[in-house]
């Protein structure tokens, strides 16, 4: 819902993306390493994460295909641009890879 609001922020305000993106350059840098600083607390669970990893496993793909195939069908039945199909695809990923992502 954030982003429904940042987007008809950006637009009623007339801030193009180029510009909306400069803006927002520091916090693009450092979500990376934030990303990277998840994996400690992770790494010290790894043995319940083996335990449960069919589970976790399964939760995941059916989660992730769910959220992204219901997001491009909505965007698509209100007749969005196929860029911003594209771009909507990897919501469901970390912010930084959604980015590299939408990027290409």
């Amino acid at each position: 819902m954030s982003w429904c609001i940042g987007g008809i922020t950006l637009t009623a305000l007339h801030i193009s993306y180029q510009d909306y993106f400069a803006g927002g350059q520091f916090i693009h840098f450092l979500l990376g390493p934030a990303t990277v600083g998840l994996a400690l607390p992770l790494y010290k669970q790894v043995a319940k994460l083996k335990r449960l990893g069919l589970p976790i496993s399964l939760t995941l793909i059916i989660g992730v295909s769910l959220a992204s195939a219901s997001t491009v069908l909505i965007a698509n039945y209100l007749d969005a641009s196929h860029e911003t199909l594209l771009s909507l695809a990897p919501k469901s990923v970390t912010t930084p890879v959604a980015m590299s992502i939408s990027e290409q």
